[in-house]
């Protein structure tokens, strides 16, 4: 796993899968320590490329279940394939989410949907 904040908006972070990564508790574990790191301060969003996932464990699915709704202000996936669109499916079935969570078929679409929300977000902040 490799992670990465967008160059022109920091509080995208963006998680890239190994290349046809099963996600194991391990991993998602160490997701999970990234985004905590980076989500000090102002709320966030999370850019996930799930096309290079083709599965995820049951340690996993238990790391995400719920547990970013305190720190982002959502999640895009990123996926095209049959696959990505099933694991999203199943992940989002199983879970109560507290921050937003949307399937995307290109990165731009979900980068302009994380940056209307921290728009949303930063509008938000300053009324009296």
């Amino acid at each position: 796993m490799e992670f990465f904040t967008d160059p022109d908006e920091p509080r995208i972070l963006l998680v890239w899968p190994r290349l046809k990564v099963v996600e194991d508790h391990a991993a998602a574990l160490q997701t999970r320590a990234f985004i905590y790191a980076h989500m000090r301060g102002p709320k966030g969003v999370v850019v996930v490329f799930l096309d290079r996932i083709v599965g995820l464990d049951r340690g996993a699915r238990e790391v995400h279940m719920g547990a970013y709704g305190e720190l982002v202000l959502g999640v895009a996936y990123v996926g095209a394939t049959p696959l990505s669109r099933a694991l999203l499916g199943f992940a989002i079935g199983l879970q109560r989410n507290v921050a937003p969570v949307r399937l995307f078929g290109s990165f731009e679409q979900g980068r302009s949907w994380c940056l209307e929300l921290l728009d949303q977000a930063d509008r938000a902040e300053v009324r009296p």
